[in-house]
């Protein structure tokens, strides 16, 4: 379904309205078929085939094939003809505007729209008329009954389309009512205009265009070779332009009921907090979509940076710090974030064992026994306990053990997870091994600190 006839009333008077009327390639005054015609050629000629031999009908035939062939010998009009047999009636071939004054009718303006079929259906030609007449004053477009496209000799050429790329069908060159040419290169697999040149020649004006395909432009550059440049959000929307000297020009900005633009409220620190170790200050996922944005850091040392999102500091010497971020965009108003820190010293672990230490299961040496070790466990068959304390680190004083044994050198195994535990259950059961124990310690800011070790030995002097 197409509008062929569109209507805008005067508010003021209700009689008084412009009228929009479409003439489109499906349009009856349009209507002609190049076979129609040529039948007609050809019973014309077999008429008068009449005492001329059996050859006359053969050449009526062959005339026909010729004819049909030639097509209707207006280009217009055969390009109608392929806009009709290939179903692309969005095509208009003519448009006017009539004003209606009660009873009176008249014509405002007029547009003819011609078509070349060669490489597909394209536009050759608009031709145009802008003056107030009755409607009887002039001759809408047709095709007549010779197949000649026709229209109003009252119409004035206003463009024309010059020429065509022959493989893409993209358009090289067009003129305008007043002779200024324009002419146009195409890049990207021919789908965007890389360039476009009024008046080539030695006066020329040319404009360049670097695209970011299937989102926008990049960049342009005017005839003085002074570049615009064009930015885009995360969803690649236009977000803003600039100037050649890095001005912003035009400025968009989206907002969505379940978007937040502008900075957050997060300062994160992570790392070991002791003196000397690294830690990482950073305050990430901000929404901001244009402008610059600074970050201004104090560690509350002394010390200060102005840097990105992310940064690290090494603190040297322990105490409590109020590390503050200033976060500033000229597009979004400013946040100041603060965040307390505490610098404490690593915890200090040491291990003793409290029972036996070193046995010779021959008693040819009397045992060894422990750093801390109770008098109530000092015979050779009491239990070895493996104690640890811990000291300092990071508040609250609270720790994960993790205890550990090496038989002879080979890999070591875990023994125990709390403060106190039993010696490795080889040692208990006298078998003849040395045995390093050692404890790691986690803290309450997952600071990890491994002790000495110590060595717990089963042995005999002689062949007992």
């Amino acid at each position: 379904m197409q509008l062929v006839e569109s209507s805008s009333y005067n508010a003021n008077d209700p009689n008084s309205k412009v009228i929009t009327r479409t003439k489109w390639a499906t349009h009856q005054d349009y209507n002609y078929s190049v076979v129609d015609k040529c039948e007609q050629e050809r019973t014309d000629c077999l008429s008068q085939c009449g005492g001329k031999g059996a050859n006359c009908a053969s050449d009526c035939n062959s005339q026909l094939s010729a004819c049909i062939s030639a097509g209707s010998g207006s280009v217009e009009t055969d390009a109608i003809i392929v806009l009709n047999s290939s179903h692309q009636f969005n095509r208009p071939i003519e448009i006017q505007t009539l004003s209606q004054e009660g009873v009176s009718t008249n014509l405002l303006s007029a547009v003819v729209y011609k078509y070349s079929k060669s490489l597909g259906v394209k536009p050759t030609q608009i031709w145009g008329l802008k003056q107030i007449l009755t409607t009887t004053a002039y001759t809408p477009s047709k095709i007549d009954a010779n197949g000649i496209f026709k229209s109003d000799t009252k119409l004035r050429k206003l463009h024309s389309f010059d020429s065509y790329d022959a493989s893409s069908g993209n358009l090289l060159q067009q003129t305008t009512s007043d002779g200024i040419v324009s002419t146009y290169a195409w890049g990207y697999n021919n789908s965007l205009v890389s360039a476009f040149t009024i008046n080539p020649g030695t006066s020329a004006l040319s404009y360049s265009y670097d695209h970011k395909p299937l989102v926008g432009l990049n960049s342009t550059t005017d005839p003085n070779l002074r570049k615009s440049y064009y930015e885009y959000d995360s969803y690649w929307r236009f977000k803003l332009s600039k100037d050649h000297e890095g001005n912003i020009v035009n400025r968009y900005r989206y907002n969505y009921a379940v978007e937040q633009n502008g900075f957050n409220d997060e300062l994160n620190v992570s790392g070991s907090f002791s003196v000397g170790e690294q830690l990482t200050f950073s305050s990430l996922n901000d929404n901001i979509n244009t402008g610059g944005s600074t970050y201004f850091w104090d560690f509350g040392d002394g010390t200060k940076a102005t840097s990105a999102v992310q940064v690290y500091k090494a603190y040297a010497s322990t105490g409590t710090y109020t590390v503050t971020l200033k976060k500033q965009n000229p597009e979004y108003p400013s946040k100041t974030l603060t965040r307390i820190i505490a610098i404490t010293p690593l915890p200090i672990i040491s291990i003793c064992d409290d029972g036996p230490n070193k046995i010779d299961i021959c008693e040819g040496i009397s045992p060894i026994y422990g750093s801390c070790t109770q008098p109530a466990n000092r015979t050779p068959s009491s239990s070895t306990t493996l104690k640890a304390t811990v000291a300092g680190g990071c508040p609250p004083a609270t720790y994960t053990y993790a205890w550990e044994y090496q038989l002879n050198g080979g890999a070591w195994q875990t023994l125990g997870t709390d403060a106190q535990v039993e010696a490795p259950i080889g040692f208990i059961t006298r078998k003849i091994g040395n045995y390093n124990v050692r404890c790691r310690i986690t803290d309450g800011c997952g600071r990890q600190v491994t002790s000495t070790t110590i060595l717990l030995a089963i042995f005999k002097t002689t062949n007992c």
